[in-house]
């Protein structure tokens, strides 16, 4: 009978120590979490930017809008992405030196546009042309989400960061068509890609080409 009652109060004693070390374990995680967090206020901000951005798109796949949000944020953040040709009427913009060889050149993947204008005949929302209100865009535009947008017969047109981000993921280079000056011009501002596209006269074009 003693033997077993030595046995059980130290089974007791030992689990009251492992309980005490878990105790104390769980308090220096906590801790070290804090202190994390302390140091890391933009945390708050990205997930609350990453939590607004759901709720208005209201994506089906959330774990794929998701990469590709967190994609678009790591561009704008580093002011870097690989070469981005913007073709279009004079002037025309070119970032680095890759240039299309032939009409479907596979390295080269056409982003999808957004537009403030209703949807025509055969379009399909979001796989041909994204459609959002103008007061959207302009929003969106504000808070740097668009590589370019202008304003094309009376309603917005643009390109996200994020539709870049997704040709990217794709190991394709962006390439953006037949942009109006404005939203040419646009781009040049933009200050998640570098470099920035550099503006080229209509003679430019005409003697690099030769």
């Amino acid at each position: 009978y003693c033997t077993l009652m030595i046995e059980a109060a130290a089974k007791e004693a030992l689990w009251v120590a492992e309980v005490a070390a878990l105790k104390e374990r769980k308090e220096g995680l906590k801790r070290q979490h804090d202190d994390y967090l302390r140091r890391h206020p933009e945390l708050r901000q990205l997930l609350s930017t990453w939590v607004r951005a759901v709720v208005k798109d209201e994506p089906e796949d959330l774990f794929d809008y998701s990469r590709f949000h967190f994609a678009s944020q790591i561009d704008a953040k580093n002011g870097v992405g690989p070469p981005v040709l913007v073709e279009g009427p004079p002037p025309l913009l070119v970032i680095g030196d890759c240039v299309p060889e032939e009409a479907e050149d596979p390295r080269f993947a056409e982003p999808l546009r957004t537009t403030s204008r209703p949807p025509r005949r055969g379009e399909v929302p979001d796989e041909s042309i994204r459609f959002a209100s103008r007061e959207d865009m302009e929003s969106d535009a504000a808070q740097g989400k668009y590589y370019e947008i202008g304003d094309e017969g009376g309603a917005l047109v643009g390109t996200t960061l994020l539709d870049l981000a997704k040709v990217r993921a794709r190991g394709k280079i962006p390439l953006l068509r037949s942009l109006s000056i404005e939203r040419a011009e646009s781009a040049t501002r933009c200050p998640y890609v570098r470099p920035p596209p550099t503006i080229l006269s209509s003679s430019t074009s005409t003697s690099s080409s030769n």
